[in-house]
This record gives structure tokens, C-alpha cells and sequence, in this order.
């Protein structure tokens, strides 16, 4: 380098200048930057260095449609390619959420298919209070609440407790992990904002909380509460969030959509539930078309023979989710193949997510947020004995499963808090029961006998309950019972904690008439009577005694 220096003639600057200037001028050396050597930029190509493409797994909302990911998942992971991110709306978000949380396709599948889904989506208190509602909802087939604003039909039929409650088991180790981006996995979930149907992502907080919210299905499961928005169901607003993975950085993005087809004829919408729930899939259809066209692979597998609700066919349905991955398997490893050449593939077991599982952090306290200072305390001494142990998820749901069981509450939520110290917390947070609430009931029963005789008697049975008229959870039930019979009963219910007594009064006239041997006779019976009764827990699962203390029969 320095010989050149030396060499070099200061007095030819003005000529080179000169030269330079009439070469470059020339229109031939315009574009001078695409005449460079082709070897030398060849060279440097290769010198830079190559950043890996990020793969997003993106999972379509779809109720039970969506246990099919997990099928999907295990071709994907069978043909090496890596998995750096997931996605997922409604079940979508509860598969992807797994996957975030470390659990393999084979441990997902096992979850699915052995899980009481029946038990998962009823919720049920063990309280006086409930049981008693439970005998109101065997007697009559239509209940509408009301109070002075006028009849409600209610937000939804569940809270979800139970759903939240095994999200909160299955996700515990990874609670203390605030930001979704330091997952090994990261991980996000959509869901709706109910009053303003905004689109709402999660990707900070709790992971079953995100998951819980994203698959608040409207009419089904009341609405989700978090940082003060009610959630309800993605799925209206992005079913699947193949947009967000590209805002996350993903350059590959494979989609999976698990959902039942819309129908091919207006034959089948015969109902209002039909009509409305063909509205539903319209709105879900129009935000998923940019979905499908922006992802570079798209599974759709064949879901025809399965519903919305065939979660206890879960083994059929992770099946077909095989069965669709494997159709487009030419195209799966095709893109294995362009992957590898900028980064390796890998096993299933080295996928980053298995890095997610890990043993859940010492709790070194509990705090509990919400109710009464009663209720803080009875909820304090279900949690308090766990102090000081590192977390166990299934004495965790156990403390929170009591908890709501009393029926004090609409829903128990844990959360796991990291300290400034390092360490972490146990938080609870209570949500007051508020499902009082007055109703009118309507039953009607019918009863025939026949053979040599003929009998049959119908009754149309309108009732009312008030709630609360003394102390919570007490109700005045009262019912009038009309046609081949002339009943009324009123009752009184009231909870002393795990005990109750309900004073009733009862009058009956009952009226028939038979046809034997071209003879009619007719028969009428009036009963009155009055009684009361008392027990721990109710009748159906608790120990009760009922005693008349008058009857009359004429």
C-alpha cells in the first residue's frame, strides 16, 4: 500500500479528473453500479451473512374443529422444520398455547383425547344455593331473568371456571414469564373487545388468561375481564392471525385452518340458530380471505362428519389433522428443503418450545385481591399451607376448585407475580358472585296411562323466584300449575352457610276422568299441605330432612 502512495503523481489529478468526468458522462456508463465485476459481487454475496428465515405456525379459531392442529403439528415437526413462533385465535390459541408452554404433539394429543370435556365446560358450586338452582333448571324448561330494567337473557351460559382452572394447571411453570417474547417459543392470542370490537393481542401477562380469553364464544361463555376489557371470541375480528406473525418478523408463515365448512344451500338454514350462526361464519370468512392468501403454506384438513361440539371425538379429529398435513406433505418438504439451506432442520425433541418445560417457581407467599375481608381470609386458608414449596399445579387448581365450589364467587383466578427480589408470588383474584337475580320459569309435564282405561294429565307450570330478600343467595319461589290439575306452591329458601331450611305450603286439586266399560267416572282430590325443610349441603348431594306439619285431604 505504501509503494502505491509513493508512485502516485499529484499533477495528474486535474486529468484524471477530466477523463473520469467524460467517462461517466457517456450514457453507456450510466448505470455503472450493474457493470461491476459479476465474480466480485459474487464474492461479497457470499462473505455477508445469511440471516436464517424466522417460521411462524399460525392456528386458525374453529372450536373442537381446532383439536385437528395438534395432527398438523406432529407432520410439521416429523419433517424438520423448525417452529420459532405460534399464533392462534379461539381453540387456536389454546393449541398454540401448549405448544408455547413446551408441550410436545404427543403430550397435546394425550390432553385432548383423555380430557372429561363434559366435566371442563360445566361449571358447578357445591353451595346450597347452587343446588337448588340446579333442581329449578331439571323442572322447567324456560327460565328468563329480570329485574327493574326489564327481562335479561343473560350474557352467556358459563363463566368458564373450569376451562380457566385447567389452563391455569397445564401452564403453571411458565406463569412467571410475563412477556410472551421470552418464551422459547413466543407466542400471541387474539380476542375481541365486546363493546368496541377492537382487535386485542395478547402478548404480556398470563398465558391461560390469553388463552381462556380468546375463546370466549359469545351466547356460550359470559364474557372475559382483563385490565378492565370485556373480552369475547377472536375469531370475529381475526381468525387467523397470519398479519400479526409478519408485524412479529416471520418470513415463513405456515397457516392452519380448522374450521367446518360454510354451507353450499340455503336448505339447511332453516332456524334462527341456523341463520345466526351462518352470520357468524360470514363475518369469520371475510377476515380470514387475506389470511389465506398471505401464508406461505396453507392446511386445511377435511373435517366433514365432525361439529363444533365433538370434543369427545377428539381422537377422529387429531386424525384428520394428520390426514391434512400429509396431503400437502410434497409441499411441506419442499419447504424443509429451502430451509435447510440457511439453517438446520430438527428433531422434534430439539424444537425450541421443549426448552419451555421446567419445574413451576417457589411460591413464597400468597395475596388475595377482591371480595370481602371474610372472603379473603377463607380463600387465604386454602392457599397459605403452600407457602414457601415451589408451586404444584395440581394443588394449586385443587385450592382454586374449592374456592369456587362455596359458591361465594364467579370466577378464581391465579397468577404467579414476580418479586423485586427475584423470587415469585402466588396471586388470587376474586371475582364477587353477581348471578342473582330474579327469573320467571315455565315447565310443563305430561303424564298417560294407557290399557283397559285411558288417563292422561297435563300441567303447565308457570313460576317466579326472588333473589336475595333477606340475605344472599335466599330465594321466594312461588308456582301455579293450570290444566287437568289446579296446583300452588310456595316455598321459602334459605343458606346459613354450608346448612338450609326451606318452609313451603302446597295445595293440590287434581281432577280426572276414566272411561271403563262405556262407564265415565270422574274423580277430583284436594290435598293441602305445609312442611318444611332442613340439611347440610341439598338434597341431591347433601343430607336433608323434609316434615309436614299439617296435611289435609279431602
Amino acid at each position: 500500500m505504501r509503494t502505491a502512495m509513493n508512485n502516485f503523481n499529484p499533477r495528474s489529478i486535474f486529468v484524471t479528473f477530466l477523463i473520469a468526468a467524460a467517462l461517466f458522462s457517456s450514457p453507456a456508463f450510466l448505470p455503472a453500479q450493474e457493470m461491476s465485476d459479476p465474480r466480485s459481487a459474487a464474492a461479497s454475496a457470499a462473505d455477508a451473512p445469511v440471516r436464517p428465515p424466522k417460521i411462524a405456525l399460525v392456528l386458525s379459531g374453529g372450536s373442537a374443529f381446532g383439536i385437528a392442529h395438534v395432527g398438523v403439528i406432529k407432520i410439521l415437526e416429523a419433517s424438520g422444520i423448525p417452529i420459532d413462533m405460534v399464533l392462534g385465535t379461539s381453540m387456536g390459541s389454546i393449541v398454540g398455547g401448549l405448544y408455547a408452554a413446551g408441550y410436545s404433539p404427543e403430550e397435546m394429543e394425550e390432553i385432548v383425547t383423555t380430557q372429561d370435556w363434559q366435566t371442563v365446560f360445566m361449571d358447578r358450586k357445591n353451595s346450597p344455593r347452587d343446588g337448588y338452582d340446579q333442581e329449578k333448571r331439571r323442572r322447567f324448561a324456560l327460565a328468563l331473568g329480570f329485574d327493574k330494567d326489564g327481562i335479561r337473557l343473560g350474557e352467556g351460559l358459563l363463566e368458564g371456571q373450569n376451562v380457566l382452572s385447567l389452563f391455569t394447571e397445564l401452564t403453571l411453570h411458565l406463569l412467571g414469564t410475563r412477556n410472551f417474547d421470552d418464551f422459547p417459543v413466543p407466542y400471541r392470542s387474539v380476542a375481541a373487545e365486546v363493546l368496541t370490537g377492537d382487535k386485542v393481542v395478547f402478548s404480556s401477562g398470563s398465558l391461560a388468561e390469553a388463552m381462556r380469553a380468546s375463546m370466549s364464544i359469545p351466547a356460550v361463555f359470559k364474557p372475559y375481564t382483563v385490565e378492565g376489557k370485556r373480552l369475547i371470541d377472536g375469531g370475529i375480528v381475526d381468525n387467523m392471525p397470519v398479519d400479526i406473525a409478519r408485524k412479529m418478523g416471520a418470513d415463513i408463515v405456515i397457516a392452519v385452518e380448522s374450521r367446518g365448512a360454510l354451507p353450499k344451500s340455503e336448505a339447511v338454514l332453516k332456524s334462527a340458530f341456523a341463520i345466526a350462526g351462518q352470520t357468524a361464519g360470514l363475518f369469520i370468512e371475510q377476515n380470514m380471505k387475506p389470511s389465506r392468501s398471505g401464508a406461505d403454506i396453507l392446511i386445511v384438513p377435511d373435517l366433514s362428519g365432525y361439529t363444533t361440539a365433538s370434543y369427545d371425538e377428539a381422537v377422529g379429529i387429531v386424525e384428520r389433522g394428520t390426514l391434512g398435513a400429509i396431503a400437502r406433505l410434497m409441499d411441506i418438504e419442499k419447504l424443509a428443503e429451502k430451509i435447510s439451506q440457511s439453517r438446520p432442520l430438527v428433531s422434534p425433541e430439539s424444537q425450541a418450545n421443549r426448552k419451555a418445560r421446567r419445574d413451576p417457581p417457589p411460591l413464597s407467599s400468597f395475596v388475595v385481591e377482591g371480595g370481602s375481608e371474610n372472603d379473603k381470609l377463607f380463600v387465604l386458608g386454602l392457599f397459605d399451607p403452600m407457602a414457601g414449596q415451589k408451586a404444584d399445579p395440581v394443588r394449586i387448581r385443587a385450592a382454586i376448585d374449592a374456592a369456587y365450589s362455596s359458591g361465594r364467587f364467579d370466577l378464581v383466578k391465579f397468577d404467579i407475580k414476580p418479586e423485586a427480589d427475584g423470587g415469585f408470588s402466588g396471586l388470587v383474584r376474586l371475582i364477587p358472585d353477581t348471578s342473582a337475580e330474579n327469573a320467571i320459569l315455565l315447565g310443563v309435564d305430561y303424564r298417560g296411562l294407557y290399557g283397559s282405561s285411558v288417563s292422561s294429565r297435563m300441567s303447565v307450570s308457570p313460576g317466579i323466584i326472588f333473589r336475595d330478600l333477606t340475605t344472599k343467595d335466599s330465594a321466594l319461589f312461588a308456582e301455579a300449575s293450570l290444566v287437568n290439575s289446579a296446583r300452588a306452591y310456595v316455598e321459602f329458601f334459605q343458606p346459613f352457610g354450608p346448612f338450609h331450611v326451606r318452609p313451603w305450603a302446597k295445595y293440590l286439586l287434581e281432577y280426572d276422568s276414566y272411561d271403563i266399560d262405556d262407564t265415565s267416572f270422574e274423580v277430583d282430590l284436594v290435598y293441602r299441605t305445609m312442611g318444611r325443610e332442613s340439611g347440610q349441603g341439598y338434597p341431591s348431594e347433601g343430607i336433608s330432612t323434609c316434615s309436614p306439619a299439617m296435611v289435609s285431604k279431602e
